[in-house]
């Protein structure tokens, strides 16, 4: 299709002729044509390297000052910094300004009881969150483990004067041995003949033998047993006799008194 049409020149434009032959105009709207479709390339490619507008980078691009960004539960975008949530921990460059954050705890401002659950005993602690169950597992048990304060406690090591009477147990043995790991004093009453025997001696220990021999029985010595030449014969005659001992570890040295009536 052939179009013939008269231009008017505009502002600034100089016209060639009044009117356009039909070669001419169909050489301008190709040349148009071409001009178009460039441009359109020439755009598409300009864009296609671009990042399309987008409201969440718009809103980064607004953001002013140190801090950290990301989006919170309302799907915007905001700026934080780290702070310390109580005098317990300290933050440097909490908004990374001037470097990474720095945390640290000040232990100054720590308490025990700002701790909480259980600690193990492996770990210095008693695994229990109260002074019962705390005794209970360390084994310090009141009366059951340990021995409550007293203040007239005796003690071992050191010189103790006595109020009171201090009483030690009798332990009968009529066989005429007695166990010195047992008790200190010790009554006999014997059936037969016997040999005088004291087993486990401990230096230092002594006490008393109450015998009580009415049958008359002859009685002999073991060895590390030391006394009087005459005190065998003489408690071996009826009557009732008081022994006395005292051990130095290894041998037990023996006094008697007389038949006792």
């Amino acid at each position: 299709m052939t179009i013939k049409t008269k231009l008017t020149a505009g502002a600034g434009v100089v016209s060639k002729g009044s009117n356009l032959t039909p070669v001419e105009m169909d050489t301008n709207i190709i040349e148009l044509l071409a001009f178009i479709v460039q441009n359109q390339t020439d755009i598409t490619a300009l864009t296609s390297s671009k990042q399309p507008v987008n409201a969440k980078l718009s809103a980064i691009a607004a953001l002013v000052g140190p801090g950290f960004v990301l989006l919170d539960n309302a799907n915007a975008i905001i700026k934080r910094s780290i702070a310390a949530g109580s005098t317990k921990l300290s933050v440097s460059n909490g908004d990374g300004a001037a470097g990474n954050p720095s945390i640290d705890v000040n232990e100054s401002n720590l308490t025990l009881n700002n701790l909480g659950g259980t600690l193990s005993i492996s770990k210095g602690g008693t695994g229990a969150t109260s002074s019962a169950a705390a005794k209970t597992a360390l084994g310090l048990v009141i009366g059951t483990d340990v021995q409550a304060y007293d203040a007239n406690t005796a003690k071992l090591n050191v010189a103790q004067t006595y109020s009171a009477p201090q009483r030690g147990t009798q332990t009968t043995s009529n066989t005429g041995s007695f166990n010195l790991s047992t008790t200190n004093n010790f009554k006999c009453t014997p059936s037969a003949n016997f040999t005088l025997t004291f087993t486990n001696p401990a230096a230092g220990q002594s006490g008393y033998v109450l015998l009580n021999n009415v049958g008359g029985y002859v009685v002999s010595k073991a060895a590390g047993v030391y006394c009087s030449s005459s005190m065998l014969s003489t408690i071996s005659v009826a009557g009732t006799y008081l022994l006395s001992y005292y051990c130095d570890g290894a041998d037990v040295y023996v006094t008697s008194s007389g038949a006792l009536t």
